[in-house]
Order: structure tokens, then C-alpha cells, then sequence
């Protein structure tokens, strides 16, 4: 329920993709929330509305986007598996016992 991701974009090195599947759905699993991307006016487009359970995603990691937090305002069920948002990520990134390992770059919303 509390999990986020900021706005960022994923280091083109080692990730040139987002490649992603969608478990559960808005409006019925969680109310708020979810990926969003920018478009090139800076507007957030809440890519949510139009994921479907079964749904895949693929995209260029450079892109910026995040996540956003799901049922801010609701107390979570852990007795109910499909209260929230499942969400399966294909990564390939830098492991945290690198030095100077490439990592997401934060982005400021103008």
C-alpha cells in the first residue's frame, strides 16, 4: 500500500527498457495511484486508467515516470491478497555493492 517510486528516469546503460506486467486493477483492487508518466508538455498522465488485469507494459527506461502511493486513505487488509496493487518488474540493474553504480536519476516536477 505505501509503495511508491519518485519520478525519475532508469539509467539507459543498463536498462534500456520498461518491461512490466499488470496483476490488478484500478477501481477494483485500489482506488489512487499507480505508474504515471510525463509527456513533453510536463503533464502527468496516470497510465492506470488504462491497465487491465493480464496487461504488459514495455517502454524506454529514459522516459520519466513514477509511482505513485495506492489507498493512501484506506487501512490494508493483509488477510485479503487482492486488496492493492500487484505489479510484476523486469529490472536489470547495478547491485547496491557496486561503486559508483548506475542508478534511476531523480527528477524535479516543474
Amino acid at each position: 500500500r505505501d509503495g511508491f517510486i519518485e519520478l525519475h528516469e532508469d539509467p539507459y546503460k543498463f536498462q534500456k527498457f520498461i518491461i512490466c506486467g499488470y496483476m490488478s486493477k484500478k477501481g477494483k483492487d485500489y482506488n489512487d495511484g499507480g505508474v504515471y508518466f510525463i509527456d513533453q508538455k510536463g503533464s502527468e498522465i496516470n497510465a492506470e486508467d488504462s491497465i487491465d488485469v493480464g496487461d504488459g507494459g514495455i517502454g524506454f527506461a529514459t522516459v520519466q515516470h513514477g509511482v505513485a502511493p495506492v489507498n493512501k486513505n484506506k487501512e490494508l487488509n493483509w488477510n485479503d491478497i487482492n486488496d492493492g496493487r500487484w505489479f510484476l518488474g523486469l529490472y536489470s540493474i547495478h547491485s547496491d555493492e557496486v561503486k559508483d553504480r548506475h542508478t534511476l536519476t531523480p527528477v524535479k516536477k516543474n
